[in-house]
């Protein structure tokens, strides 16, 4: 794999004593959290200075909290090392209803990995800020991989200020990768004597996986999901296959096939903003512009021609994933960290479900298709940057124990013995290597309850390119060298602006209006696919009723935001 060097600080002591000088007051500002790999770094606590003399209570909300043991054995060894006492805050970080019960009865935990919106948390007194010096000078590690991205410094930034933070920023480089990849049975498609004529490279030693960069036309792959419906592909004698695999509650089924259009869709959340495009000079979102109008057209010409899985609309992707298992449907989206024989966590969804449940079955993984004038791509992952994911500091958290907070952060994504012992347990008791020691993937042991011993319960979400190693295996690799280094990497549709230092009111604008925005959508989404509305002639009432409802507000928040390539260039 190709590999390029990422400046995350490889050899630094922690730095102690003093208090930090940070302000506490009040202000606006899929994932489990995994190991980094800045590995070398060094950030063992000095015991000449006897930094850690005075014993600190931590409350502690890492991921997947729900099922964690008290006293368990990470949590010991980093008790014994900081000299504090640990209380493990069992929230599902990821259930919204929990968190929010969470923090209005005011039992908000001292360190926090939170998914939501770290602005409003701040701003309605929740949190406190970090210095810039606090972070410098107790995570000089951190400090460092903030140093080695032009955005580092400017992201979650306390409003008004210029060393001051509202989070502490994750970092993912995985998701410069292309998001998703297109998938089809490629034994339907031997079968019905489709395959495309395409350069393909084999995955595995079995021969039933497959990878193409190249791409086909939407055209080709009306052909191929009319057989997969009509042609009998699994060859039972029974009208009971379709080409299209969806759901209601995600747009990943849809992805590629809006990306053929130049679009790619909003996330899930109600208040997620869209991957506006420019028009004119002017900032459009994703749902109103005439390609999006395009690809309703389309799709409602596949669902009534029976192409697509009729029961889509009643679906969740838990279902969809048992139907598409199951063998009646032929084509679907996924991530190329799913295609992995090796990963028992992928085992029970698509692509590899596919292949364990029928003996006889093949894949074959291909670029995104090719829309009517030629564009192909997908929406990335990381709409700006790889620096994602946050961590939040309690506001009841005093000077002393941020410090103490910061020091173990560091130690634990940045020490690659921290990295593994807190993540993976202990070597031929939690996990065993996959190949190389401490070069490879860690495997854990059947018996090992991830979630129960509190691995990668108390770090931060840091992941350099060097940790690749630590996260994915062999098969994963193999295909992020074309997502991440090769020609994958050009295929990402970024949106045209994005408030990603919080330099605009769009939190609260999205917070006042995204719900009843994404009803509309959603609504104007399934009539129009299920053919319930004539997309043309009801497209200018719905556009102008989206805008009615908060989405002209919504785009004039987003058009003060900078410009996403801007950003990308580091001005």
């Amino acid at each position: 794999m190709k590999k390029r060097s990422v400046s995350c600080g490889l050899a630094a002591v922690l730095m102690l004593g003093g208090v930090v000088g940070c302000s506490s007051s009040g202000g606006k500002g899929e994932a489990q959290p995994s190991a980094s790999a800045s590995a070398q770094a060094s950030a063992q606590p000095s015991a000449s200075a006897k930094p850690f003399e005075k014993t600190l209570d931590i409350a502690w909300l890492g991921g997947g909290g729900t099922e964690i043991k008290d006293n368990n054995r990470v949590q010991q060894k980093i008790e014994k090392m900081f000299n504090v006492k640990i209380k493990n805050t069992k929230v599902d970080n990821q259930n919204t209803d929990q968190v929010s019960l969470m923090i209005n009865s005011g039992e908000m935990p001292d360190a926090v990995f939170y998914y939501g919106d770290a602005v409003k948390l701040y701003s309605d007194g929740v949190s406190r800020s970090i210095s810039k010096a606090a972070l410098q000078k107790y995570a000089p590690n951190y400090a460092k991989m903030l140093d080695a991205h032009p955005i580092g410094w400017k992201m979650n930034l306390v409003k008004g200020k210029t060393d001051e933070y509202i989070a502490l920023t994750g970092l993912a480089e995985q998701q410069e990768s292309l998001q998703y990849l297109s998938m089809y049975r490629l034994d339907w498609l031997e079968k019905l004597n489709l395959v495309p004529k395409v350069k393909m490279q084999q995955l595995d030693k079995e021969g039933r996986i497959f990878f193409s960069p190249e791409s086909i036309s939407l055209d080709q792959l009306e052909t191929i999901l009319k057989a997969f419906t009509f042609n009998d592909p699994d060859g039972n004698g029974k009208k009971d296959t379709f080409g299209v695999a969806a759901s209601n509650d995600r747009m990943s089924g849809w992805v590629s096939l809006m990306g053929a259009y130049g679009i790619a869709p909003a996330g899930s959340a109600a208040n997620a903003p869209g991957y506006n495009k420019e028009v004119n000079g002017q900032l459009v979102e994703w749902n109103i512009l005439p390609q999006y109008r395009d690809f309703l057209k389309k799709m409602a010409v596949w669902y009534k021609e029976g192409i697509i899985d009729p029961e889509f609309p009643t679906l969740n992707t838990t279902k969809q994933w048992e139907k598409t298992t199951g063998g009646i449907t032929g084509y679907f989206q996924t991530g190329y960290n799913y295609v992995d024989p090796t990963a028992k966590t992928y085992a029970g969804r698509p692509p590899m479900s596919v292949l364990n449940n029928n003996p006889k079955a093949k894949i074959l993984i291909m670029a995104p298709e090719k829309g009517p004038d030629g564009f192909r791509g997908v929406s990335a992952k990381a709409p700006v940057s790889p620096l994602t994911y946050q961590m939040v500091i309690g506001k009841k958290v005093d000077d002393e124990k941020l410090a103490r907070i910061l020091q173990i952060i560091d130690y634990l994504n940045f020490n690659q013995e921290g990295i593994i012992w807190s993540n993976f347990g202990e070597v031929g008791v939690d996990f065993k290597w996959e190949g190389e020691p401490n070069n490879s993937r860690p495997l854990l042991m059947e018996n090992v309850n991830p979630k129960q011993e509190g691995l990668g319960y108390y770090t931060h979400s840091i992941n350099t390119l060097d940790s690749i190693k630590f996260n994915f295996g062999e098969m994963p690799r193999k295909l992020m060298d074309w997502t991440l280094f090769g020609e994958g990497k050009d295929l990402k549709i970024r949106p045209y602006k994005w408030d990603y230092f919080n330099t605009t009111n769009l939190s609260a604008v999205q917070a006042q209006y995204g719900a009843g925005l994404k009803t509309i959508v959603d609504e104007f989404f399934f009539k129009s696919i299920l053919g319930e509305v004539d997309v043309d002639k009801e497209w200018d009432g719905y556009v102008d009723k989206w805008k009615k409802a908060g989405g002209s507000k919504v785009m004039e928040e987003l058009d003060k935001a900078p410009k996403v390539a801007d950003m990308i260039a580091g001005k």
